[in-house]
């Protein structure tokens, strides 16, 4: 039986072994389980044993937006520490948000780990590290998509639609600026995000109609899937193609989970 469910359709307690014996706890804007009671995250948290001290199932509904990375240590003591008697079955629309990193919660929480990583600031770690360094990425599609085998499954998950992506040509001054302020960029700045933020500055100022979406904003529940407006200055290639890479990696998540049924 799978353990991470992806679909856009509210869950039912149906598909459970033993429903009587489950609970859920949904994040803000998803749907209700059908047939099961719902604990509000502030009761968990407040009277955890009481209900995470019994033999049961805990449907996570929305791990990937209750998450997060700076709430992460406070809620991990609930949603992702390992308890034997305690099923957990996570449910969302998507397999990770933002960052493709973040989907090791949900594999963490059902118990069934794959990359060897104890805690998620290694993931993080990792994953950054493979971007800034070249190295080999853990949460790349192929790698993602052996992890998944046995553990995801899908009815309905979210997908993007195809993207638009309008690229405008800078005039050669603004590519002789832009090499300036790079070079600037990498003596000044410490990290590679820094770089980017500053250069991505840059191309925004010498070009008003750009419209480069951040990770998170792509990644927006009802929100309309923007249309990508961007320079052709390297640090929009480079961001534009970031961006592109994930909803590679979604789509390709969601046709695996689906094609894996329930």
């Amino acid at each position: 039986m799978a353990r991470i469910y992806l679909t856009t359709r509210p869950f039912d307690a149906a598909l459970l072994s033993d429903p009587d014996r489950a609970f859920a706890v949904v994040a803000p804007g998803y749907p209700t389980p059908v047939g099961l009671p719902v604990v509000e995250l502030a009761t968990l948290l407040e009277r955890r044993e009481e209900w995470l001290g019994a033999p049961g199932t805990m449907v996570v509904v929305g791990l990937s937006r209750l998450m997060t990375p700076s709430n992460r240590v406070k809620l991990g003591q609930v949603l992702l520490r390992p308890r034997p008697h305690l099923h957990r079955i996570s449910v969302d629309e998507v397999l990770f948000v933002s960052e493709p990193w973040r989907m090791w919660w949900h594999f963490y929480a059902v118990g069934a780990e794959r990359w060897g990583f104890t805690d998620s600031f290694l993931a993080e770690t990792r994953w950054k590290n493979a971007h800034e360094l070249r190295t080999s990425d853990p949460f790349g599609v192929e790698a993602v998509l052996r992890a998944m085998d046995g553990v995801v499954a899908g009815d309905e998950p979210f997908r993007f639609p195809e993207i638009e992506v309008e690229t405008i040509e800078a005039p050669s001054r603004v590519h002789a600026d832009y090499a300036a302020v790079k070079e600037e960029a990498f003596a000044n700045e410490k990290t590679v995000a820094g770089i980017i933020r500053r250069l991505a500055a840059f191309a925004q100022q010498a070009e008003p109609r750009r419209a480069v979406p951040t990770p998170a904003r792509l990644f927006r529940r009802g929100a309309a899937v923007p249309r990508i407006v961007a320079t052709d200055l390297p640090v929009d290639r480079y961001l534009v193609g970031r961006l592109l890479e994930y909803v590679t990696l979604t789509n390709a998540i969601a046709d695996k989970a689906e094609a894996a049924g329930w």
